[in-house]
């Protein structure tokens, strides 16, 4: 399962929430802004604004969600915590706690 940075569901045009493969689009933790885009729902078009950069992983908060029962994941909440520090091509330097 994917623990996605940005859990909260995304919703099109048409109310519903964006298939699995839209909503894990930013998952990864990082120090970088997400990237912004343009999707299209029956020719029109929906921009997809790119989320803050979210380099804390938290155990404590919530990262599943039941609009998209089969995305995300239900965690213990036992306080680990992952932090990205440093963040250089596909290296980075993390801390646990």
């Amino acid at each position: 399962m994917i623990t996605d940075a940005h859990p909260r569901p995304i919703y099109n045009l048409t109310g519903q929430p964006w298939r699995a493969r839209v909503q894990v689009y930013d998952a990864p933790f990082s120090l970088k802004k997400a990237d912004s885009f343009t999707l299209h729902i029956n020719s029109q078009p929906q921009y997809i604004r790119g989320q803050d950069a979210q380099p804390l992983f938290d155990d404590t908060k919530q990262y599943w969600y039941p609009e998209l029962p089969n995305h995300g994941v239900k965690l213990p909440a036992a306080g680990v915590k992952i932090k990205v520090l440093e963040q250089n091509g596909t290296t980075m330097k993390v801390k646990f706690s």
